[in-house]
């Protein structure tokens, strides 16, 4: 989906993107797009689909960036990492590599890398996260629960 919007639009694509996990790029010359969007209504369909859901997220994102504390955008991302590791098990500890660095995960929760480091040592202190070589472990993942939706979310 990397410059569908750009290609939409008719403007300049001025986004670079970097993998952080095995990835497959798949390139679609610009005529083949327009053709296939002209003249494949479930193919246009579908691609509105995705932007629609990209723009959705983008506003989720904007919103809970807004109206949520640090401390809750920490645990919601916490609780996403326990649910790709753990699937819908929470009954048991989940060990979590982090595969970025603090001051990268601080810039998606838009905390400062200092703050993010604070929210964290309250969550140690607390039992809730552990950190050891590396790893951040979640001991009791259902101890915390899903965090709990707040009126304005909409997710």
């Amino acid at each position: 989906m990397l410059g569908v919007v750009s290609f939409t639009l008719k403007m300049p694509y001025v986004v670079t993107a970097e993998a952080i996990t095995r990835s497959k790029l798949c390139f679609v010359p610009v005529e083949t797009f327009n053709k296939l969007m002209d003249t494949h209504p479930e193919f246009s369909r579908w691609i509105s689909i995705l932007l629609s859901r990209a723009v959705r997220y983008s506003m989720l994102g904007f919103i809970e960036k807004s109206c949520l504390s640090g401390r809750r955008r920490l645990e919601k991302f916490l609780w996403k990492l326990v649910q790709t590791q753990n699937g819908s098990d929470q009954n048991k500890p989940v060990k979590i590599q982090m595969i970025l660095k603090n001051w990268e995960v601080a810039q998606l929760l838009a905390l400062t890398p200092q703050h993010l480091c604070r929210l964290i040592k309250q969550l140690e202190k607390e039992g809730t996260v552990m950190r050891k070589k590396g790893w951040l472990i979640l001991p009791d993942p259902k101890k915390r629960g899903r965090p709990e939706r707040a009126s304005h979310e909409l997710s």
